[in-house]
């Protein structure tokens, strides 16, 4: 009979309004009746909407890309919604479609659990901001905003925020995490989570510490793509993730947190050997952990014949007490993609200070990697960095316990100009010229001379980049060095790199070109080089320490005996008969020893007590105790006079009638 006369209002046009039904909760029973129906469709069509649309890949595509759902299963949450609560609407079924739960309000306060093996769509109702904010109540403290332990989940355009609870000590809830993802089934377990931002407390000194963001603890797909993290001061990093076959974040935002050990992000190996990781596109900027700054990756009990890949995230402002940026610790990746990604200005907090390593720390077990050997480690990392660039130099560190091979090496500079060579010789190519950094063909590596650099000027870049002088150098195209300076390379243009000035460079080239000396008597008008045996005056002395006949010997050999008890300006070798104060003490006279001419050169201190008269003082001549000595001094009957001790029993005697003065005799008075 209702069939029929529905079916008749149908027909004459009168419009059918179900009102919004929640589920009501009788005891241990859940009644549940389907949400508001309009009769702007064919009622037939909004059935098949709700319970009866076979699973259409496309439409589940959609939900995890976000865009909108033409014929999903769409529910409402909030306070004019379908549902008061999320936990509500998924105990509606959907049959075969995406689950769609839409947050109208713009907060929304619940803990929820998900144990659903279906596809689910939970997200806020405006996509371009603001966002839903999710939180706990405040009333009591919770462990979780959401625990999933199945399903196939994605949330979007949701902001996640700690509250405090209104209790006597406020407490930061949730307790645990925001998201909890510890699945009983990793198979069915697949959670997107894109669009959302994720808020802490503040990470100021005295912020309230809270636990963690996002924990993975089992599932198969985890992605975390577009979303921000900020404000946090944290016991372990926004993000952990273990036991899982694909773990990916992209282009998603970590600024001004303090983590546990690692600042941002915390991977352990996934399940089994065939897991991947990918991490890329971020951005991670004062990230604060105990040893690592921003990423930790530590998967040394189970390996995998997939890749790991971190690579086109910037870095910056990051610290730890190891290293202020990434870190790994393995044995054997498929393969390990370290490219693309920029480092700027990160530190590391050890106690001991290390100006190294403040970008990445790569420590793997074994040589192996998949399938081959490597064998030069270093071009191994290298290539893993590709088109990397940092501000600091040396900033990369590997280590490999099987052979015990560690090293450090640069990524390409930040700044395009090349590294200082005296911090990293190792240079990297195509780089701009510098006065401290400049790789010339020798190098194989050449550097780009400067446009507008006041500091390094054109005609001195173009002379660092010409190679260094060998014995089949071009010597008209090519620079003196401390160890090869023929007659026309070219020198230095100033003396401002004190590593090899323009003075020294040519004073070798010409003491390169002198004839050795061949009498020890006459010099030639060319002037020659002194040798041990030949060393007349005016010889020229070798302009170093490292030949067999040093340059300290022959400044020695050259010298003058000392004639008299003043030094000549040019010097003058000490002898028995003179040795004015300055003069240079013989190493190989056999009548005068070195030993005795150090002595003789020692200032004779004069005897103050020499001349005393009646008021010379007793700090510049002491008194003699001995008696006969005091006899002869003048001061005996003065400064040295003896004391007696009357002067003392006098002194005691005043002041005993001191005492009667002031005291006794007033006392009497007032007997009397």
């Amino acid at each position: 009979m209702f069939l029929i006369l529905a079916l008749a209002l149908l027909s004459l046009g009168f419009p059918l309004d179900f009102e919004k039904i929640d589920s009501t909760v009788h005891s241990n029973t859940t009644t549940l009746v389907s949400p508001q129906i309009s009769v702007s469709e064919p009622l037939i069509t909004k059935q098949q909407q709700l319970i009866g649309l076979e699973k259409d890949p496309i439409k589940l595509q959609s939900a995890y890309t976000g865009k909108q759902l033409q014929n999903a299963c769409s529910l409402s949450v909030g306070t004019d919604g379908d549902y008061n609560s999320v936990a509500a609407a998924l105990l509606y079924t959907c049959g075969y479609s995406v689950q769609e739960i839409i947050l109208i309000d713009s907060t929304h306060e619940e803990s929820l659990v998900i144990d659903k093996n279906e596809e689910i769509l939970i997200r806020g109702a405006n996509s371009d901001g603001p966002y839903t904010q999710w939180n706990s109540q405040t009333t009591f403290l919770t462990a979780y905003l959401i625990e999933i332990w199945q399903g196939y989940l994605t949330l979007q355009y949701i902001d996640f925020v700690y509250v405090l609870t209104t209790d006597t000590i406020p407490m930061a809830t949730p307790s645990n995490n925001f998201v909890s993802i510890r699945s009983q089934s990793y198979i069915s377990t697949y959670i997107t989570i894109e669009y959302c931002n994720f808020r802490g407390l503040g990470n100021e000194q005295g912020s309230q510490q809270t636990n963690s963001m996002i924990e993975i603890y089992e599932a198969y797909r985890v992605l975390v793509k577009d979303c921000s993290f900020s404000s946090a001061n944290l016991v372990y990093a926004p993000i952990r993730a273990q036991g899982y076959f694909q773990f990916s974040v992209s282009n998603s935002n970590f600024t001004d947190i303090n983590g546990g050990d690692t600042g941002a992000m915390e991977v352990i190996y996934g399940n089994g050997g065939q897991y991947n990781i990918s991490i890329q596109g971020n951005i991670f900027d004062n990230c604060v952990g105990a040893k690592y700054g921003a990423i930790s990756v530590i998967a040394i009990n189970q390996d995998t014949v997939y890749s790991v890949s971190v690579r086109s995230n910037q870095i910056k402002n990051c610290a730890g007490s190891i290293t202020g940026g990434i870190y790994f610790h393995y044995n054997i990746f498929g393969s390990l993609n370290l490219s693309s990604n920029t480092f700027i200005d990160n530190r590391r907090t050890s106690p001991i200070p290390n100006d190294r390593k403040q970008d990445a720390h790569i420590h793997k077990r074994g040589r192996q990697t998949k399938g081959f050997d490597y064998i030069d480690s270093l071009q191994y990392f290298q290539n893993a960095f590709a088109g990397s660039e940092s501000t600091n130099p040396l900033s990369v560190f590997f280590e490999i316990d099987e052979d015990s091979d560690q090293r450090y090496f640069s990524l390409y500079p930040v700044s395009n100009k090349c590294w200082d060579a005296s911090i990293d010789p190792e240079y990297i190519g195509y780089c701009i010229c510098t006065a401290q950094g400049h790789p010339n063909v020798e190098s194989y590596m050449y550097c780009i001379c400067p446009d507008d650099d006041p500091n390094y000027q054109q005609d001195k870049c173009d002379f660092y980049l010409l190679p260094v002088c060998s014995s089949g150098s071009n010597p008209d195209y090519c620079r003196c060095s401390a160890s090869n300076y023929p007659l026309d390379c070219l020198c230095p243009l100033d003396d401002l790199d004190t590593t090899y000035t323009q003075t020294l460079c040519l004073a070798e080239r010409q003491y390169a070109q002198l004839p050795l000396c061949i009498s020890d008597t006459t010099t030639p008008t060319g002037g020659c080089k002194c040798t041990s045996g030949n060393h007349p005056a005016n010889c020229a002395c070798p302009l170093n320490n490292d030949g067999q006949y040093t340059k300290d010997k022959c400044l020695y050999d050259i010298l003058p005996r000392c004639t008299t008890d003043t030094t000549p300006a040019s010097g003058c070798k000490c002898t028995s008969d003179n040795h004015p104060i300055d003069c240079t003490c013989p190493i190989d006279y056999p009548d005068y020893t070195y030993a005795q001419c150090q002595q003789d050169l020692q200032p004779v201190t004069p005897d103050k007590c020499s001349s005393i008269t009646a008021t010379t003082p007793e700090v510049d001549c002491a008194c003699p105790t001995d008696a006969a000595k005091l006899e002869l001094d003048p001061r005996k009957d003065t400064i040295c006079k003896p004391s007696t001790g009357k002067e003392a029993s006098g002194s005691i005697r005043a002041f005993l009638n001191m005492i009667v003065a002031i005291v006794l005799i007033p006392s009497l008075a007032l007997i009397f």
